[in-house]
């Protein structure tokens, strides 16, 4: 009985790369304006949101720019399209360093992008091989990839979010650069949207990157806002030890702990003679001064487990275990 069963090149031709570019692009374009919004919202509070709302828009420009090759002068569609898209990735380095509190000297790169258009505008007058040009676009960006997956590995604090990046940073850059050899090696692409498997999987890849790493994006900021939340729930922002509420819910597990355990814990409550008199002769400036001073010391003091927080006023609890 004859085999009906489709074959990898037949799935890769029934896929309009077209409309999966400007699915995948416009669904990166909403996560944007949301970016774009959380920008307005938190200021400055999450550094690399302004960077992040940018990488989608790139993005889009140069999926439009593609998607309309053979439509609109190459001199447009390649080297200004694959420049974006470029800048795209390196703004979403910038942001993703910048979230972290890393320096970016992004007037270098943005100059290198720039060498990397003028290349491919040159590449482009004269001519040149097709698939060599799609083998140096793929390899700059799998090297920008491998980059990206780099800053995020190195971080101490990971999250589900900066993980989920990563390890799609990992999948894209091998995509991108098994193209660039295949480009090279194997039968070159007759153009951008040639329905060969590879060409599939790369231009695919490509529009996800897009779309699934500007919702990490999403997410990096949404965790940055909860754990930025959460501290203030739980530290006092004068003193810089725990607020009243959270150690009195630590006590409560101590406590707890203590009667399963049958071991004892003590509870120290500390006051700062004469703080009013301090605040009326030298100033409520100085009384600020004077409440950091005796938290920092005493958290200095204690060992761990034991715990120091804010009860009111000048009062502090500790609670030694």
């Amino acid at each position: 009985r004859p085999n009906n069963s489709p074959t990898i090149s037949q799935l890769a031709q029934a896929f309009d790369l077209r409309t999966v570019v400007s699915m995948s692009t416009l669904m990166a374009m909403f996560v944007g304006v949301i970016l774009y919004f959380q920008k307005r919202s938190y200021g400055n509070l999450i550094p690399g949101l302004d960077e992040w709302s940018r990488f989608p828009m790139l993005g889009l420009a140069s999926a439009a720019l593609l998607s309309l090759r053979n439509l609109i002068p190459d001199l447009i569609s390649i080297p200004v399209a694959n420049a974006l898209l470029m800048q795209a990735s390196l703004l979403m380095i910038l942001g993703t360093k910048a979230f972290y509190g890393q320096p970016f000297r992004y007037p270098r790169w943005a100059a290198f992008v720039g060498f990397l258009a003028a290349s491919l505008t040159w590449y482009t007058v004269t001519g040149g091989d097709y698939g060599l040009m799609v083998a140096f676009v793929a390899s700059v960006l799998g090297v920008l990839s491998v980059w990206h997956f780099c800053v995020l590995f190195k971080q101490e604090n990971q999250s589900f979010a900066s993980r989920f990046a990563a390890w799609f940073l990992v999948v894209y850059a091998a995509i991108v650069l098994t193209r660039a050899v295949t480009a090279v090696l194997g039968t070159p692409p007759t153009n951008l949207f040639d329905p060969s498997p590879i060409q599939t999987l790369y231009i695919t890849g490509s529009t996800l990157a897009l779309s699934c790493l500007s919702i990490s994006a999403v997410l990096m900021a949404s965790e940055r806002t909860r754990d930025e939340l959460t501290a203030l729930l739980r530290v006092d922002a004068l003193s810089g030890v725990y607020t009243r509420r959270a150690l009195l819910e630590l006590a409560e597990m101590e406590l707890a702990r203590s009667d399963r355990s049958g071991r004892p814990f003590s509870v120290l409550m500390i006051d700062i003679d004469h703080f009013k008199r301090i605040n009326d002769t030298q100033g409520h400036q100085v009384g600020d001064r004077v409440i950091r001073d005796v938290a920092q010391r005493s958290a200095a003091l204690l060992r761990r487990p034991s715990l120091v927080g804010r009860y009111g006023g000048e009062e502090f609890l500790a609670v030694l275990s």
